[in-house]
């Protein structure tokens, strides 16, 4: 179980468990030459998942790799949810079935501009 917290004031807001969630996405990266760069933090040490809780709650986990940090996780909104599927280059996703018809929709859309 990770200890979910609030982004503002880091205080704890309740727990999550990352192994009873109804989809994940995870973060894409990309090579720079040396690296594999994370699209959701833009560092090769830092990393996010997206969750949709089974309660319908979007999670954001993070980890990082560096030494004596711990896990954390927030929740965020449906909007800032898509934002990030769309950062993270989630072209499958609008034809997910675990998200609702409005983000799937407004996922189309943001692909289909993206490919012009």
């Amino acid at each position: 179980m990770t200890r979910l917290t609030d982004r503002n004031d880091g205080e704890g807001d309740g727990w999550f468990d990352m192994r009873a969630t109804k989809k994940t996405w995870e973060e894409k990266t990309w090579f720079d030459g040396s690296n594999h760069i994370s699209l959701a933090t833009q560092s090769q040490w830092d990393h996010q998942a997206l969750h949709l809780s089974r309660k319908g709650e979007w999670i954001i986990s993070c980890s990082s790799e560096y030494q004596g940090t711990k896990p954390k996780a927030y929740r965020i909104t449906q909007s800032e949810a898509a934002i990030w599927l769309i950062d993270n280059l989630h072209a499958d996703a609008p034809d997910d079935e675990a998200l609702s018809g409005e983000i799937r929709a407004a996922l189309r859309l943001a692909f289909a501009d993206s490919e012009r």
